[in-house]
């Protein structure tokens, strides 16, 4: 499913530099509460950047490729008003896209360490430090380091299976107890 994943984004880049929001879709879907309120965090920085710098575009769509239409009405001569706006508008988006991108990565990695997000695969973690003790066959000082990386990794994963259990033990006493409640009324 990661590696799904990993290829739809790399479509989605030039989709998402055009604003067409499609792409986002599959990923909305696979988990819609992170990804729309880091993504509502990042459109409103973008969007306070936009309004501080009173940046003005003359189109209606086309992403970063209509960015050479924008201008900054902060400015009264037309060349500054152009620069800035082009400037302003990249920031912007590079902004905007950093905060969704740590508000997502700090939360998931604080709900897998919970328990709460179960890892669906390695995302080739474990499979890259594989192949790279296979390839260093012939030195065996970093053949030992990556096996000590490796058995790192592996209790690692290890931990976060047992937190996961005990994460969806958690959520099924919870669950016995509404329905306690509930039978109790």
């Amino acid at each position: 499913m990661k590696w799904k994943n990993r290829d739809a984004a790399k479509a989605n880049w030039l989709m998402g530099m055009c604003f067409i929001s499609e792409g986002a879709i599959p990923f909305m879907i696979e988990d819609p509460k992170r990804i729309m309120g880091s993504a509502v965090a990042g459109g409103a920085t973008a969007g306070a950047i936009v309004g501080i710098l009173k940046i003005a575009i003359n189109a209606p769509h086309g992403g970063i490729f209509v960015s050479p239409l924008t201008n900054s009405l902060l400015f009264d001569s037309a060349s500054a008003q152009k620069a800035m706006g082009v400037v302003g508008f990249i920031l912007a988006v590079i902004a905007g896209t950093f905060v969704m991108a740590l508000i997502l990565g700090f939360w998931r990695m604080a709900d897998i360490k919970k328990g709460k997000l179960a890892l669906s695969g390695t995302n080739g973690v474990k499979e890259s430090l594989e192949t790279k003790i296979a390839k260093f066959a012939d030195n065996p000082a970093k053949q030992d380091a990556l096996k000590a990386r490796l058995e790192k990794y592996n209790a690692y994963e290890a931990d976060l299976v047992v937190r996961q259990a005990a994460y969806q033990e958690l959520v099924v006493q919870r669950e016995s107890q509404k329905a306690a409640k509930k039978a109790m009324k």
